[in-house]
């Protein structure tokens, strides 16, 4: 079975310092649920706030908790999760290692096509 976001895991890709999320990222990706994806999706949308103790997904002026999908209550201390270049290339790198196992065959085409034309610079 796949590998169930943990709201740890959903912290770990939002906070801390760059290295440390995109590893974070990577694990993720490696055996990723529909939550996971989601997750992911809206980090890379600047959709992300987090607070010492949690993430949480906005949707307009909605929280939600990424892991169970329930809307919840933003904590007073929750700030915006900015990503950097770095952190923007690990985002869509995932998205299209996550794509290269879609079930959809032009998804999985597209995402190989977008790897081999931005090939990881390191």
């Amino acid at each position: 079975g796949a590998w169930a976001l943990t709201a740890e895991q959903a912290l770990k890709m939002a906070t801390g310092d760059g290295e440390d999320r995109v590893q974070a990222i990577n694990e993720a990706v490696l055996d990723a649920d529909d939550r996971t994806r989601a997750f992911i999706d809206a980090l890379s949308n600047d959709a992300v706030k987090a607070s010492d103790k949690a993430a949480f997904v906005m949707e307009g002026d909605q929280a939600t908790d990424p892991v169970t999908g329930a809307k919840v209550k933003l904590p007073d201390d929750a700030e915006d999760v900015i990503n950097n270049n770095f952190l923007r290339s690990a985002l869509d790198a995932a998205k299209a290692a996550l794509q290269l196992h879609s079930e959809d065959e032009a998804t999985r085409a597209a995402a190989a096509a977008a790897l081999m034309k931005d090939p990881d610079e390191s």
